[in-house]
């Protein structure tokens, strides 16, 4: 998210989830690192549960976005199906079903979920998966999950970053007739995932074509400074007026580095700004991320990148897609 401060191919989806890549980006983009996943998975570990809580964050209204630019052409070029769905069993015995938005900058099924694996000997091993391979995941410690997989397979894995464990900063569950509900990994026991309906959603997910300064380019769902992922979330800046923008991205068509201190965006609308004074918009940035079908996500700082148009993804990545692994 934005702060005011600047401190700081036709891809198939049947892949293999052991063989999950992740791509670095922030010096060369030349890095491939192998993701160890699911070997010597215990068919049936145990399930250690904690005593039920009282869920403490959930907000029968969400809070009212930035304020959007009334005139802007908005365009959303996703059905939904590619978005992240499921019924969240809450420790207050609720259950609350609908469109998840993971750790902030996960949502959809191709997006991966970052772990690690315990190991017999030595330190955990890095892993992750995609949520389209997951058919339910079930908290057992404060730092850890048991997922069942679409194969049947059951896998624990370890929170590594904040994806899983009480690191999470937050679970939003966007439910019908505008309710939403923001739980932390205290708040609930169990997820089920399970196809989005046919309705469309409030929003999308990004999706587009990252070109680096050295020319490489990859294709998938976005995540801009590791937060904003749908065409609702807002891109702030300060144009060449000194006046603040408030953007939504499903009005952005293109956006690119102009240099050090500023972004050059295009509007579906034609319209070009220069924007700064914000640290979504400079190299103060925490990355740009692609999240590829098929090869895995890739990370791009400042200096690596180019520009970002965005498009439709043509056929979408939904549920029914993923097979659990292999």
């Amino acid at each position: 998210m934005s702060q005011e401060a600047k401190p700081r191919h036709e891809p198939t989806l049947g892949e293999d989830a052991k063989n999950l890549s992740v791509v670095g980006a922030s010096a060369a983009l030349a890095a491939l690192v192998t993701v160890g996943l699911l070997s010597a998975a215990p068919a049936e570990p145990p399930v250690h549960r904690v005593e039920i809580r009282t869920v403490t964050r959930v907000v029968t209204q969400p809070e009212p976005p930035p304020e959007p630019e009334s005139s802007l052409l908005v365009m959303s070029y996703q059905t939904g199906a590619n978005r992240l769905y499921g019924t969240v069993h809450a420790r207050d015995g609720s259950r609350l079903t609908g469109y998840i938005r993971w750790d902030r900058n996960e949502g959809s099924w191709s997006d991966v979920l970052d772990a690690s694996k315990p190991r017999p000997r030595g330190s955990p091993s890095a892993a992750g998966i995609r949520f389209g391979h997951v058919e339910s995941l079930e908290v057992v410690s404060r730092d850890a999950a048991l997922l069942t997989l679409k194969s049947g397979e059951r896998v624990e894995l370890q929170g590594r970053a904040t994806d899983l464990g009480s690191g999470l900063r937050a679970l939003v569950v966007e439910m019908p007739e505008a309710r939403v509900a923001e739980l932390g990994w205290r708040d609930f026991d169990r997820i089920d995932f399970s196809p989005a309906p046919a309705d469309p959603p409030p929003s999308s997910r990004l999706f587009g074509t990252l070109v680096s300064r050295s020319g490489l380019e990859f294709t998938g769902y976005v995540t801009w400074d590791v937060d904003e992922i749908y065409t609702t979330d807002v891109l702030d800046g300060d144009d060449e007026s000194g006046a603040r923008r408030r953007i939504p991205f499903g009005a952005i068509a293109s956006i690119a580095r102009e240099n050090l201190w500023s972004s050059r965006v295009t509007l579906h609308d034609g319209t070009v700004l220069v924007l700064e004074g914000t640290n979504v918009v400079d190299e103060s940035i925490g990355g740009i991320a692609v999240s590829d079908p098929a090869l895995g996500q890739v990370q791009v700082g400042w200096d690596e990148f180019d520009h970002v148009r965005f498009h439709d993804q043509g056929e979408e990545a939904v549920f029914a897609a993923f097979d659990g692994g292999a």
